[in-house]
């Protein structure tokens, strides 16, 4: 079994790692081999390489394996290096493409030409395809650390360009509305309307369980899947109704959801479709319950809290949208101020004593500070000079 050992340079207060390991058991000597100024992550990352390789990051020729080996190692060592399991998941969902289509070939034969094949086969979007890039390189590279044979099948591969994503507004109250209506009943109800209520992501719709659920005192309490911020949410009227029609209150409260992403966006559109609300996705539902908040006056601060958002996170303006009515508001609110508000100051009266002769205008006593008048003179430093 290995294990980390640091040590710091007395000369430059750098602190160095490496790993050490016992040869001959217990009795045995102890190797190492240094790793130099990483940090502590890295350091981490590379005993979890070294674990799961089994020593075969140390010079030799690499190890033949079988992909499914190799990717379940390489999965199991994200786990173990302290990544979310939202990282794994998502490596997962990356790596299993290679497994069906690959499985039957050697990974030292893995060519950046059957990458290029399976991406056009598979017709993923701009940002899947950079997300499983992200993860094929980091398993080259866990590959070459641990010594296992895999082919350099990303190399230079460059990602096609991110497109503008077209602008979607915020729904309407009255859309809302429709909407839930539209789903009554059916099994994306309570996920709809937590997400319009409690502004939940999709990966915490598919988490929540009853327990996380108190409707007597009306919280939600719960750490999102993303960051692991807690999460303090209050249940609304609404939203208490919708819980309170559910029969099953024992294990997940979003019940019935496909794990297939499509699928569970196939079913919202034809909901919207149903409800004649213009098509969105998901996450719209956050953006919306987002701009809700605001119009109805609720302050940043709070609003990030809700969406699960770091204090002071410019992430949360993102989430506000503004629509033509709010932008009517806002214009009719400068012509009220223009209209019955005093713009600007009258101009001087002309000074009593006439010019040149050092009288004091009315305008110009008026302009006293109200501090000056009413509170009597500070003597020493910093005192406040009356006009005489």
């Amino acid at each position: 079994m290995a294990w980390l050992r640091s040590r710091i340079e007395r000369s430059t207060g750098v602190t160095t790692w490496a790993i050490e390991w016992r040869e001959g058991g217990r009795d045995g000597v102890v190797r190492s081999r240094s790793l130099g100024p990483v940090t502590e992550k890295e350091a981490e990352f590379q005993l979890a390489a070294e674990r799961a390789g089994r020593g075969g990051s140390r010079r030799g020729a690499p190890v033949v394996t079988t992909p499914k080996k190799a990717v379940e190692a390489f999965l199991k060592h994200l786990a173990v290096s302290g990544r979310r399991q939202g990282t794994v998941d998502h490596a997962a969902d990356k790596m299993q493409p290679l497994l069906a289509e690959w499985s039957d070939r050697p990974m030292a034969k893995w060519s950046r030409g059957m990458l290029e094949t399976l991406l056009g086969e598979r017709g993923w979007g701009t940002s899947r395809v950079r997300g499983a890039l992200g993860v094929y390189r980091r398993f080259i590279a866990w590959c070459q650390a641990v010594g296992f044979a895999c082919g350099d099948f990303v190399g230079d591969f460059k990602p096609p360009r991110a497109r503008p994503q077209e602008h979607r507004e915020a729904l309407s109250p009255e859309q809302c509305r429709h909407l839930l209506d539209a789903a009554r009943g059916h099994y994306l109800e309570v996920p709809i309307a937590l997400g319009l209520f409690a502004g939940l992501s999709r990966a915490d719709l598919r988490a929540i369980t009853w327990k996380e659920v108190d409707l007597e005192a009306g919280l939600i309490a719960r750490p999102r899947h993303k960051t692991g911020t807690r999460l303090r949410l209050p249940i609304s009227a609404p939203l208490k109704d919708v819980l309170e029609r559910q029969r099953h209150r024992t294990g997940r409260v979003c019940r019935g959801i496909p794990d297939d992403d499509s699928s569970l966006y196939h079913a919202l559109h034809r909901l919207m479709d149903r409800a004649e609300v213009p098509r969105s996705g998901w996450h719209q539902l956050r953006h919306t319950a987002a701009t809700l908040l605001a119009a109805a006056g609720t302050d940043v601060a709070t609003i990030g809290r809700i969406l699960g958002h770091r204090p002071g996170s410019v992430v949360t303006l993102r989430y506000l949208h503004t629509d033509d009515g709010r932008l009517r508001q806002a214009a009719e609110a400068v012509a009220l101020v223009v209209r019955h508000g005093v713009v600007g100051l009258p101009p001087l009266p002309p000074a009593q004593g006439g010019p040149g002769q050092g009288g004091t205008s009315e305008r110009q006593a008026d302009t006293t500070p109200p501090q000056a008048q009413r509170c009597p003179p500070k003597r020493g430093r910093g005192a406040l000079v009356r006009p005489r």
